[in-house]
């Protein structure tokens, strides 16, 4: 496959996407980059970031660990989460959990769902908080992460759900 290098001329937002998709394509070959690995990707190492700070909590340095797992504010929403499912998510290791979920294929999939969706809508929060200066409370980015899955679980698989599952998912407690 041939590297593609963009132009001289192109914007300083396309070469730094052109250089980071680089660095994740090396990282990627060089095995350094799989869900395996335990290095988490520090953005001001790859010269993507100046000042290497959460821009949410401003108390740490930022890299993915901390932003999904050690920052205060993915943990409360994470915690606000485990509180509506009443089930414990094991923030210390969410990708091997996520490869051995209990019960039917729909509450894997919706489980699945739901750390996808708050992996997405942290790091959302975390570009607001930059550039514009916005950051929800964690328990309603919870609140909408559920409400959304909810919505979209019951558009999907309106039909196909059996009585048990029904159950489960009615009984995702949604109240703040």
């Amino acid at each position: 496959m041939q590297n593609y290098l963009p132009p001289a001329d192109s914007s300083w937002y396309w070469r730094k996407v052109c250089q980071v998709r680089d660095l994740l394509k090396d990282a990627y070959q060089q095995n350094e980059c799989t869900e395996a690995s335990t290095q988490m990707l520090n953005l001001k190492d790859w010269g993507v970031v100046e000042d290497d700070t959460c821009l949410i909590c401003e108390n740490a340095v930022e890299n993915l660990d901390h932003l999904f797992l050690n920052c205060e504010y993915s943990k409360r929403v994470l915690q606000q989460i485990e509180i509506w499912l009443c089930y414990p998510l094991p923030v210390e290791n969410l990708m091997d959990w996520r490869g051995r979920l209990p019960g039917s294929r729909l509450k894997k999939g919706v489980m699945n769902a739901i750390l996808n969706a708050a992996i997405y809508h942290i790091w959302r929060q975390r570009n607001l908080s930059k550039f514009e200066s916005k950051l929800l409370r964690p328990e309603k980015l919870a609140h909408s992460i559920l409400t959304e899955l909810r919505l979209r679980v019951k558009g999907v698989a309106r039909n196909a759900i059996d009585d048990c599952d029904r159950r489960w998912l009615s009984g995702i407690q949604i109240a703040i």
